[in-house]
Protein backbone atom coordinates (compact mmCIF):
# COMPACT_ATOMS: atom_id res chain seq x y z
CA UNK A 1 0.00 0.00 0.00
CA UNK A 2 1.37 3.41 -0.98
CA UNK A 3 2.10 6.15 1.51
CA UNK A 4 0.25 9.33 0.51
CA UNK A 5 1.26 12.97 0.85
CA UNK A 6 -1.37 15.28 2.36
CA UNK A 7 -0.56 18.92 1.63
CA UNK A 8 -1.82 22.04 3.29
CA UNK A 9 -2.48 24.78 0.72
CA UNK A 10 -1.90 28.35 1.92
CA UNK A 11 1.69 28.88 3.00
CA UNK A 12 2.70 25.36 2.02
CA UNK A 13 2.02 25.10 -1.71
CA UNK A 14 0.89 28.62 -2.53
CA UNK A 15 1.66 32.12 -1.27
CA UNK A 16 -1.90 33.43 -1.31
CA UNK A 17 -1.76 36.15 1.30
CA UNK A 18 -1.85 39.08 -1.16
CA UNK A 19 -5.17 37.95 -2.65
CA UNK A 20 -6.59 37.27 0.80
CA UNK A 21 -5.54 40.73 1.97
CA UNK A 22 -7.05 42.37 -1.11
CA UNK A 23 -10.45 40.73 -0.56
CA UNK A 24 -10.33 41.33 3.18
CA UNK A 25 -9.57 45.03 2.73
CA UNK A 26 -12.35 45.35 0.17
CA UNK A 27 -14.77 43.92 2.74
CA UNK A 28 -13.44 46.14 5.52
CA UNK A 29 -13.70 49.25 3.34
CA UNK A 30 -17.24 48.28 2.39
CA UNK A 31 -18.07 48.42 6.10
CA UNK A 32 -16.21 51.69 6.75
CA UNK A 33 -13.44 49.91 8.69
CA UNK A 34 -9.69 50.38 8.60
CA UNK A 35 -7.63 48.37 6.15
CA UNK A 36 -4.97 45.90 7.31
CA UNK A 37 -1.54 45.07 5.94
CA UNK A 38 -0.41 42.00 4.04
CA UNK A 39 2.00 41.32 6.89
CA UNK A 40 -0.85 41.26 9.40
CA UNK A 41 -2.94 38.96 7.24
CA UNK A 42 -0.01 36.53 6.96
CA UNK A 43 -0.13 36.04 10.73
CA UNK A 44 -3.89 35.41 10.73
CA UNK A 45 -4.09 32.74 8.00
CA UNK A 46 -4.47 29.04 8.70
CA UNK A 47 -7.72 28.44 10.55
CA UNK A 48 -10.31 29.20 7.90
CA UNK A 49 -12.05 32.31 6.62
CA UNK A 50 -14.20 32.97 9.68
CA UNK A 51 -11.18 32.99 11.99
CA UNK A 52 -9.26 35.16 9.51
CA UNK A 53 -12.01 37.78 9.60
CA UNK A 54 -12.36 37.44 13.39
CA UNK A 55 -8.65 38.14 13.84
CA UNK A 56 -8.80 41.16 11.55
CA UNK A 57 -11.77 42.63 13.40
CA UNK A 58 -10.24 41.78 16.76
CA UNK A 59 -7.23 43.91 15.86
CA UNK A 60 -9.50 46.96 15.69
CA UNK A 61 -12.12 46.07 18.33
CA UNK A 62 -14.82 45.66 15.70
CA UNK A 63 -15.96 42.07 16.33
CA UNK A 64 -19.62 43.09 16.18
CA UNK A 65 -19.21 43.46 12.39
CA UNK A 66 -18.21 39.80 11.96
CA UNK A 67 -21.14 38.37 10.04
CA UNK A 68 -21.39 41.23 7.54
CA UNK A 69 -17.65 41.51 6.93
CA UNK A 70 -17.41 37.73 6.57
CA UNK A 71 -20.18 37.73 3.99
CA UNK A 72 -18.57 40.59 2.09
CA UNK A 73 -15.13 38.96 2.24
CA UNK A 74 -16.56 35.69 0.93
CA UNK A 75 -18.24 37.55 -1.93
CA UNK A 76 -15.05 39.40 -2.92
CA UNK A 77 -12.81 36.34 -2.62
CA UNK A 78 -15.20 34.25 -4.70
CA UNK A 79 -14.66 36.76 -7.54
CA UNK A 80 -10.88 36.83 -7.14
CA UNK A 81 -8.74 35.82 -10.10
CA UNK A 82 -6.01 34.75 -7.62
CA UNK A 83 -3.45 36.38 -9.91
CA UNK A 84 -1.42 37.64 -6.95
CA UNK A 85 -1.09 34.12 -5.56
CA UNK A 86 2.01 32.17 -6.61
CA UNK A 87 3.36 28.66 -6.03
CA UNK A 88 5.96 28.65 -3.27
CA UNK A 89 9.59 27.79 -3.94
CA UNK A 90 10.02 24.15 -4.80
CA UNK A 91 6.28 23.40 -4.85
CA UNK A 92 5.92 22.58 -8.54
CA UNK A 93 9.13 20.54 -8.59
CA UNK A 94 8.01 18.57 -5.52
CA UNK A 95 4.57 17.87 -6.98
CA UNK A 96 6.03 16.79 -10.32
CA UNK A 97 8.44 14.47 -8.51
CA UNK A 98 5.67 12.91 -6.38
CA UNK A 99 3.38 12.53 -9.38
CA UNK A 100 6.15 10.85 -11.34
CA UNK A 101 6.76 8.47 -8.45
CA UNK A 102 3.09 7.54 -8.35
CA UNK A 103 2.64 8.87 -4.81
CA UNK A 104 -1.05 9.56 -4.00
CA UNK A 105 -1.62 13.21 -3.10
CA UNK A 106 -4.39 15.28 -1.58
CA UNK A 107 -4.84 18.85 -0.38
CA UNK A 108 -6.22 19.24 3.14
CA UNK A 109 -6.91 22.88 3.96
CA UNK A 110 -9.11 24.92 6.27
CA UNK A 111 -9.96 27.15 3.30
CA UNK A 112 -13.48 26.44 1.97
CA UNK A 113 -13.38 23.67 -0.61
CA UNK A 114 -14.61 25.79 -3.52
CA UNK A 115 -11.95 28.43 -2.84
CA UNK A 116 -9.27 25.73 -2.60
CA UNK A 117 -10.24 24.43 -6.05
CA UNK A 118 -10.18 27.99 -7.42
CA UNK A 119 -6.65 28.61 -6.12
CA UNK A 120 -5.36 25.28 -7.40
CA UNK A 121 -6.91 25.87 -10.81
CA UNK A 122 -5.46 29.39 -11.04
CA UNK A 123 -1.99 27.94 -10.42
CA UNK A 124 -2.49 24.95 -12.76
CA UNK A 125 -2.04 22.59 -9.81
CA UNK A 126 -5.43 20.89 -9.74
CA UNK A 127 -4.25 17.98 -11.88
CA UNK A 128 -1.96 16.75 -9.12
CA UNK A 129 -4.78 16.26 -6.64
CA UNK A 130 -7.61 13.77 -7.11
CA UNK A 131 -8.76 14.66 -3.59
CA UNK A 132 -9.24 18.13 -2.08
CA UNK A 133 -10.58 18.48 1.45
CA UNK A 134 -11.65 21.98 2.43
CA UNK A 135 -12.70 23.59 5.65
CA UNK A 136 -16.34 22.86 4.88
CA UNK A 137 -15.91 19.32 3.55
CA UNK A 138 -16.05 17.60 6.93
CA UNK A 139 -17.82 18.38 10.18
CA UNK A 140 -14.54 19.62 11.70
CA UNK A 141 -11.40 21.45 10.59
CA UNK A 142 -7.71 20.94 11.27
CA UNK A 143 -6.30 20.44 13.90
CA UNK A 144 -9.00 17.78 14.26
CA UNK A 145 -7.85 14.59 12.50
CA UNK A 146 -11.12 14.07 10.60
CA UNK A 147 -10.13 16.02 7.42
CA UNK A 148 -6.88 14.04 7.12
CA UNK A 149 -8.67 10.77 7.74
CA UNK A 150 -11.26 11.65 5.10
CA UNK A 151 -8.51 12.44 2.59
CA UNK A 152 -6.86 9.09 3.24
CA UNK A 153 -10.20 7.31 2.89
CA UNK A 154 -10.87 8.94 -0.48
CA UNK A 155 -7.33 8.16 -1.68
CA UNK A 156 -7.72 4.56 -0.55
CA UNK A 157 -4.59 4.56 1.64
CA UNK A 158 -3.85 3.68 5.25
CA UNK A 159 -0.53 5.51 5.52
CA UNK A 160 0.27 9.16 4.84
CA UNK A 161 2.56 12.04 5.69
CA UNK A 162 1.14 15.49 6.45
CA UNK A 163 3.03 18.33 4.78
CA UNK A 164 2.24 21.79 6.16
CA UNK A 165 3.59 25.07 7.39
CA UNK A 166 1.78 25.82 10.65
CA UNK A 167 1.26 24.54 14.15
CA UNK A 168 -2.28 23.67 13.08
CA UNK A 169 -0.91 21.34 10.41
CA UNK A 170 1.51 19.74 12.87
CA UNK A 171 -1.24 19.22 15.42
CA UNK A 172 -3.64 17.76 12.86
CA UNK A 173 -1.03 15.32 11.67
CA UNK A 174 -0.16 14.23 15.19
CA UNK A 175 -3.84 13.93 16.12
CA UNK A 176 -4.29 11.62 13.13
CA UNK A 177 -1.25 9.57 14.14
CA UNK A 178 0.72 10.65 11.06
CA UNK A 179 4.29 11.86 10.63
CA UNK A 180 4.52 15.56 9.78
CA UNK A 181 6.93 17.34 7.43
CA UNK A 182 6.79 21.09 8.13
CA UNK A 183 7.99 23.80 5.76
CA UNK A 184 9.68 26.88 7.19
CA UNK A 185 8.63 30.37 6.21
CA UNK A 186 4.91 29.80 5.82
CA UNK A 187 1.97 31.17 7.75
CA UNK A 188 2.65 30.13 11.34
CA UNK A 189 1.48 33.23 13.20
CA UNK A 190 5.05 34.59 13.29
CA UNK A 191 6.43 31.59 15.22
CA UNK A 192 9.22 29.20 14.16
CA UNK A 193 7.66 25.98 12.90
CA UNK A 194 10.31 23.98 14.76
CA UNK A 195 8.60 25.05 18.02
CA UNK A 196 5.70 22.75 17.11
CA UNK A 197 8.00 19.70 16.98
CA UNK A 198 7.24 18.28 13.53
CA UNK A 199 9.03 15.08 12.57
CA UNK A 200 10.96 16.80 9.78
CA UNK A 201 11.59 20.50 9.06
CA UNK A 202 12.06 21.50 5.42
CA UNK A 203 13.64 24.78 4.36
CA UNK A 204 11.43 24.56 1.26
CA UNK A 205 9.55 21.90 -0.68
CA UNK A 206 12.69 21.43 -2.78
CA UNK A 207 13.85 19.21 0.08
CA UNK A 208 10.75 17.02 0.02
CA UNK A 209 12.07 14.26 -2.30
CA UNK A 210 15.19 13.74 -0.19
CA UNK A 211 13.25 13.91 3.07
CA UNK A 212 10.73 11.39 1.72
CA UNK A 213 13.42 8.95 0.68
CA UNK A 214 15.21 9.23 4.00
CA UNK A 215 11.97 8.73 5.91
CA UNK A 216 11.10 5.64 3.89
CA UNK A 217 14.54 4.20 4.63
CA UNK A 218 14.12 4.80 8.37
CA UNK A 219 10.65 3.28 8.37
CA UNK A 220 11.98 0.20 6.57
CA UNK A 221 14.55 -0.52 9.32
Amino acid sequence: MSTALLFDLDGTLVDSVADLAESLNAALSQNQLLNVTVEQVATWVGNGTRVLVQRALGSMDAEDHLEQVLADFTSHYAKSSHKASIPLRGAIEALEWAYGEGIPMAVVTNKPEAFAFDVLKAQDLEGFFPVVIGGDTCSTNKPDPEPLQEAMKRLGVTEAIMVGDSKTDVASGKNAGLPVFAVEGGYNHGLPISDSNPDVVLLSLKQLPQAWQQWQQVEAI
